[in-house]
């Protein structure tokens, strides 16, 4: 059984060459989507089983470069011919919690698609998640929360929006949205469906080029409106703590991670610092 890691990753070398480091399989083909305004790629240690895209995007965070980034990598896969059974997206902060051997049993007997989803709109979420698809958004306007200015700009502009309908957004021809994490484990041929989608709809593609944060909606989406969603486990396997309440999960620290490698994930994140790691490394080396 052949599977293939998918990083999405602009920093933190050293992370990434110990994520190439465990996966060093013959059977695990590891392709990277290198950010590019990142220079770290003359720091990556290139194995047999890694392939760095050419193809590089300049991501911007909660814009639709994001889903440009996952596509590229998508057909990179495509391309290669490969027989995969399973794909897993993971970025350069994550790094997985159980040792190879469970990993590659686990996919192997596995059958479902790894799929964190809601249904939209849905009460958990700030204005129900209405404003993510039915607010036109001009991508400058799209910016981290600590760009103060821009911050408030886009909260008026989607409260004026929402409020008076201008702007919104034409849903005849969108099929029902879903969100959830970007980051997912899908068998090759849910892969190669969404690669097919998008060539047949264009429309679908470029609506979602003017959505916030369009990478947590695009491919669930598409798969939750698809005959792949009877084979949907709501349930992406990894490990990730929003007990913050902020805009990105908490940095994991040693004891996150016992908490961590005692569950069923397969993949923890965030991980900000090498020596978190190797304390990784050194638990699953023990057994525990």
């Amino acid at each position: 059984m052949k599977m293939a890691i998918l990083i999405q990753c602009h920093a933190k070398a050293d992370q990434i060459n110990k994520i190439i480091e465990f996966f060093d399989d013959d059977n695990i083909d590891i392709y990277i989507h290198i950010d590019k305004k990142s220079n770290i790629i003359s720091k990556i240690n290139i194995n047999s089983n890694t392939h760095i895209l050419n193809e590089s995007i300049d991501v911007r965070w909660g814009r639709f470069s994001q889903v440009e980034a996952t596509i590229a990598m998508f057909k990179e896969v495509a391309k290669s011919n490969k027989k995969y059974k399973y794909v897993h997206l993971i970025s350069g902060q994550d790094y997985p919690i159980k040792d190879l051997s469970y990993i590659k049993d686990f996919f192997k007997n596995a059958d479902k698609q790894f799929v964190d989803y809601i249904k939209l709109p849905n009460k958990c979420l700030v204005k129900d998640g209405n404003d993510r698809y039915k607010v036109y958004y001009p991508q400058w306007i799209i910016d981290r929360p600590k760009c103060l200015w821009k911050r408030i700009v886009r909260v008026l502009y989607r409260e004026i929006v929402l409020a008076t309908k201008i702007f919104e957004r034409n849903l005849e021809n969108i099929p029902e949205v879903y969100y959830g994490s970007q980051w997912m484990s899908i068998t090759s041929e849910c892969m190669n469906y969404i690669l097919d989608y998008i060539k047949t709809n264009n429309e679908y593609y470029n609506f979602f080029k003017n959505s916030i944060y369009s990478d947590e909606m695009f491919f669930q989406t598409i798969i939750l409106n698809s005959h792949f969603k009877e084979s949907i486990n709501n349930n992406n396997l990894r490990y990730i703590d929003w007990s913050a309440n902020l805009e990105s999960p908490k940095s994991l620290e040693n004891a996150d991670i016992d908490l961590a490698i005692a569950s069923n994930n397969i993949f923890a994140r965030k991980i900000d610092q090498v020596k978190i790691i190797d304390y990784i490394n050194e638990k699953l080396l023990r057994g525990n």
